[in-house]
């Protein structure tokens, strides 16, 4: 899976360096490259799109990284990038994931972003992200109880009570989701570790809850446990 990042620096050969060294020697992991000279244009760019390594020189001419630092998703990696090592402590204090000083040696960059592959590897298998109203979310993949079509949208429905609606639809969903959620119908995603039972119909979850099921999904049950 490719990697979407954005650079954030006020300088426009340093945008240009670091994205000369990742188009020059980590490419293959890398899809979109999103960038931004200041704080407001930034955000904006959080907000529509799902970043997964952040880039962030600390000085800008308004603000600084830290400031975009603290808007960020915890699923998002931060990367500060600057000419000063004096700011190390407080990059750790605000979860950087690494920390570059420039002129960016290109075997640290490499390391760095072979690093965030391998988490976010991990990371995808833990959380399933979505916009909500706008917002980036990041949904524990274990909390999630079971997803329903409604229309154009999804509504996914987590353990604690909480529903979040996203525009994608469940087929799309289902390709970021681990193997135990199961298509148990056309309008529904089961996570199967919260069935206590199923029958010809009906499926039957934790908190009494129980959804009609297709030929298809009672086929989908079956091969998943084997019955």
């Amino acid at each position: 899976m490719k990697m979407d990042i954005i650079i954030v620096d006020d300088e426009r050969h340093g945008v240009a360096a670091l994205r000369n060294l990742i188009q020059q020697h980590c490419l293959h992991f890398i899809g979109k490259i999103h960038t931004a000279s200041n704080i407001d244009d930034a955000i904006l760019i959080f907000s529509n799109n799902n970043i997964n390594i952040a880039f962030l020189d600390i000085q800008l001419s308004k603000g600084t990284g830290f400031d975009i630092a603290k808007k960020l998703p915890p699923t998002c990696k931060i990367v500060f990038v600057t000419a000063f090592a004096e700011h190390a402590l407080t990059a750790i204090k605000h979860q950087a994931f690494d920390y570059l000083l420039k002129p960016i040696d290109p075997k640290e960059l490499i390391n760095c972003i072979e690093r965030c592959a391998v988490l976010e590897s991990q990371q995808k298998e833990q959380f399933l992200t979505i916009k909500s109203k706008g917002i980036t979310v990041p949904v524990l993949q274990d909390a999630i109880m079971y997803l329903k079509a409604k229309g154009p949208y999804s509504e996914i429905y987590t353990r604690d009570g909480n529903m979040y609606t996203t525009s994608q639809t469940l087929k799309d969903i289902q390709e970021k989701l681990s193997s135990y959620f199961i298509r148990t119908h056309k309008s529904y995603l089961i996570n199967s570790n919260f069935i206590e039972g199923y029958n010809q119909k009906h499926v039957f979850l934790k908190n009494n809850l129980c959804f009609n099921i297709s030929r298809l999904g009672l086929q989908q049950l079956q091969q998943y446990y084997g019955s």
